[in-house]
């Protein structure tokens, strides 16, 4: 009967000691950082010889890992292409530049030229968030100068593209 009493109590103790274990919870978490991003290798458009009329295009990558996609704008710092002599004073030959984002809707921007329309701005283009885009698209810019020069010298802007998350 001693044996099977302390049989029982070590069965007793293995049950017991099962019953006081408690369980532990580990939460596993992770973040993916926000990019939202238009990058080139190319950031200079060269239109050559602007008493005709030219095109020039650049290559960029487009991503925005937002769920809800990313808007586009593009801003002209002297709403055309500049003369460098500045005579006449603040004169800008008007130009075409379209931003195209492959299997995406383009986004066409006009600067105006003349006189004085410094910092265009185009309208926002608002793109979907997809896989494609969250991952990295290819994209391009094309510039084709709408306007001839009609004085020698150089012509310049610089068009600035952002990009933000919706």
């Amino acid at each position: 009967m001693n044996k099977l009493t302390v049989c029982a109590v070590v069965i007793s103790g293995a049950f017991a000691t099962q019953a006081l274990a408690a369980p532990t919870a580990v939460q596993v978490q992770a973040i993916n950082p926000s990019v939202c991003e238009i990058s080139a290798n190319q950031l200079v458009l060269d239109l050559k010889n602007p008493s005709v009329q030219n095109t020039a295009t650049t290559n960029f990558t487009m991503k925005c890992n937002d769920r809800n996609g990313a808007t586009v704008k593009m801003v002209s710092a002297e709403g055309g292409l500049e003369a460098d002599d500045a005579f006449p004073d603040d004169f800008a030959l008007a130009y075409e530049a379209t931003f195209t984002p492959d299997g995406l809707d383009p986004l066409t921007f006009t600067p105006p030229g003349g006189t004085g329309p410094n910092n265009f701005e185009s309208e926002a283009k608002s793109y979907a968030g997809t896989t494609d885009l969250a991952g990295g698209i290819s994209a391009t810019l094309e510039v084709t100068n709408t306007q001839t020069a009609p004085w020698s010298g150089g012509y310049s802007d610089t068009i600035t593209i952002s990009i933000t998350s919706n």
